[in-house]
């Protein structure tokens, strides 16, 4: 079965050709709920000012004020944001509730995110880490129900295949993307527009496939997932048409053994005699990150690598381990909050296998460190992984 993460909204996504580069694709997932102490640190750290960072958001919340429901989520029937409320942390015009972040920790100049984004870097975002959060305030926050759950995965340029797929009314029920699936691939897709149907009964409350209450507005016989949302977009690598796996309004997976060597393929959950009726149009953008993992909720996990630190919080010295799946060059180094890189722990050849490089809490001139939250870079051949280090003296 393919692992898919659903989502909503698209982003255009800025995706180049390149030299292969010292940070490849990684991965990250934070999750905001009632508990959590805005903003939250994600762990992905650039080092290089190219390439673009992608957010799939998960789940869903609302909150109470004094025990009354503010509302049933952060929007209404048509989509739109209902609640303006005092002291929200991020800018005015920002919807209140929305996923939003920056490469900082000051939340009122963060930009909005959605349910999916997508961030191309810039110089200034060198050694930065980047935040998420809630455009909900401290006040707030603590009244919330449910959680939102957010995959961060940044893919350098030159790092994946990428097909656009635009469906409308002049559309085959069946489109090639061109994309031909390998061992341990993980495709994203992003979706981007709307769709209707000019010739059957449409809800008013959303003039789309869905009601007012979120949930799917349409039923027509004869469409190819009888259990499926009418309209719903739908991807498969062999047997076409009524094969597939949904899709939703995007997210991610993983190919399966069965899927190698296939194409993929992308459809309409409609009779194709409603293909000619369909009003509007979808724009997907399907990106295939070749020889790649799915961690847990859908992210991507290079092979080998792994990064950790123990003790974490220390007073003087922590060990940082990884795994190298073969000898290759490998590049350590730490650097502080302020993305000043302050020491080389390795910039070297490492033999295959595991690693433990010790960290003793100075810079390279030998300086003990003031306390704080530093953060272990380790960047090979695999990809780059990053880890934080409270020193804590």
């Amino acid at each position: 079965m393919h692992r898919f993460t659903a989502t909503s909204f698209a982003l255009a996504l800025l995706l180049g050709t390149g030299i292969a580069r010292a940070q490849g694709p990684q991965a990250f997932t934070v999750t905001i709920d009632a508990s959590t102490v805005q903003p939250v640190a994600t762990g992905f750290i650039p080092t290089e000012s190219d390439g673009s960072v992608i957010i799939l958001a998960n789940g869903c919340a609302q909150t109470h004020d004094g025990g009354v429901r503010m509302d049933r989520s952060f929007f209404n029937a048509s989509g739109m944001v209902r609640l303006q409320v005092a002291g929200q942390p991020g800018p005015t015009d920002m919807p209140w509730g929305a996923l939003m972040g920056g490469f900082n920790t000051d939340m009122a100049t963060y930009r909005y995110l959605g349910r999916q984004g997508a961030v191309e870097l810039i110089a200034p975002n060198v050694g930065q880490e980047l935040y998420v959060a809630l455009n909900v305030s401290a006040v707030n926050l603590p009244n919330m129900t449910g959680q939102i759950t957010a995959t961060i995965i940044y893919l350098p340029p030159g790092s994946s295949n990428v097909a656009q797929i635009d469906i409308d009314n002049t559309s085959p029920h069946n489109n090639p993307t061109g994309l031909i699936a390998g061992a341990n691939d993980e495709f994203i897709v992003l979706s981007q527009g709307a769709l209707r149907n000019s010739a059957r009964f449409i809800s008013p409350f959303s003039g789309s496939w869905f009601g007012s209450d979120g949930h799917p507005g349409l039923i027509a016989v004869a469409r190819p997932h009888q259990a499926a949302p009418y309209g719903a977009a739908f991807g498969a690598y062999a047997g076409g048409v009524g094969t597939g796996f949904n899709l939703a309004d995007g997210g991610c997976w993983e190919s399966q053994p069965a899927d190698v060597g296939q194409e993929l393929t992308l459809y309409l959950n409609v009779p194709a005699a409603d293909m000619p009726n369909l009003e509007g149009s979808l724009h997907l953008t399907v990106i295939q990150v070749p020889g790649f993992t799915s961690a847990v909720d859908g992210g991507l996990e290079s092979r080998g690598l792994g990064l950790t630190s123990g003790p974490n919080p220390t007073r003087d010295t922590t060990t940082l381990r990884f795994t190298t799946t073969q000898a290759e060059s490998a590049l350590l180094r730490i650097c502080d909050v302020s993305g000043r890189w302050v020491r080389t722990l390795v910039n070297d050849e490492l033999p295959a296998g595991a690693q433990s490089i010790a960290w003793d809490g100075r810079d390279d001139s030998g300086r003990s460190l003031p306390a704080g939250t530093y953060f272990c870079q380790l960047s090979t051949s695999e990809g780059s992984r990053t880890a934080r280090v409270v020193l804590s003296r």
